[in-house]
């Protein structure tokens, strides 16, 4: 399967121009995501999606159809669930705001939007247990790099994590402010020990990284968030950790809890 990316380069790369509809708003009970966005060919074949149930993809469509014809772009705002939504097949309530935009081929907004679509995410995961390696196999099929960070070799092999892009055994705080920060980094640590934590936290937290969360109940966060301040990291920057981590399904098995810290990722990191 290809790469959104990747798919909507080849898109580009087979008309002079496509069209690119962008969820700018959603009130009421939409269940919309803002900032979805869905790519359009002339011959009208779709990449992505603007909203979840796809009530408004249709309209998304017929807007760029216009616009890839006159090249002006489209604001417009649509009350779900109304006598007027009905007629095209959308039932949900609320209100959202669609922009379509047209996209020319070799043209500086086309290579912005391709730089930003192919930016690589880079998932760090710290501790190289069977949450580690659940996780690691799932980040896989998110289209993420994926490195693993431990301290016990007879943990941390590529035998255990074949599907990571890098398993690198060390001082894991060491190893990770090698890696480096950025908003395309989530840090995620599952370790359970506190000599890889804190410091790996102290740096983080007061980073740019899009995503720094720890395995652990409410008793060790604050714990950990204690001994942080005593350390000299600010509230705000405390403010930033994620834990306990991952969406609350009711995670108990290692697998579990490794679908609930990726959903969290993918709410809060991934289309945040």
């Amino acid at each position: 399967m290809k790469r959104p990316a990747d798919a909507i380069a080849e898109l580009l790369a087979r008309h002079d121009a496509i069209a690119m509809a962008t969820l700018v708003s959603a009130r009421g009970s939409s269940s919309a995501k803002v900032g979805s966005r869905m790519w359009v060919g002339p011959d009208g074949k779709a990449i992505g999606a603007v909203t979840i149930g796809g009530c408004v993809d249709a309209r998304a469509i017929e807007l760029s159809g216009e616009v890839l014809a006159d090249g002006k772009p489209r604001r417009v705002e649509m009350a779900l669930g109304d006598e007027d939504a009905r007629a095209i097949g959308m039932t949900c309530a609320g209100t959202i705001e669609l922009l379509v935009e047209r996209v020319e081929r070799e043209t500086d907004a086309a290579r912005a939007m391709l730089d930003q679509l192919t930016t690589t995410r880079t998932l760090i995961i710290v501790g190289a247990g069977e949450i580690g390696a659940a996780l690691s196999r799932i980040a896989k099929t998110l289209d993420l790099r994926v490195i693993v960070v431990d301290g016990r070799e007879h943990l941390a092999s590529e035998d255990r994590f074949p599907d990571a892009d890098e398993v690198r055994v060390g001082i894991p705080s060491e190893l990770v402010e090698a890696i480096g920060f950025s908003r395309a980094t989530a840090i995620v640590l599952v370790s359970h020990e506190y000599k890889y934590d804190l410091p790996i936290l102290k740096a983080a937290l007061v980073s740019n990284a899009g995503y720094v969360g720890m395995l652990g109940g409410r008793k060790r966060r604050d714990a950990m968030k204690e001994l942080l301040r005593g350390d000299g990291v600010p509230d705000d920057a405390l403010s930033r950790l994620r834990t306990p981590i991952g969406l609350d399904i009711n995670a108990e098995t290692p697998a579990e809890i490794a679908v609930s810290i990726a959903a969290e990722l993918i709410k809060d990191w991934i289309r945040g």
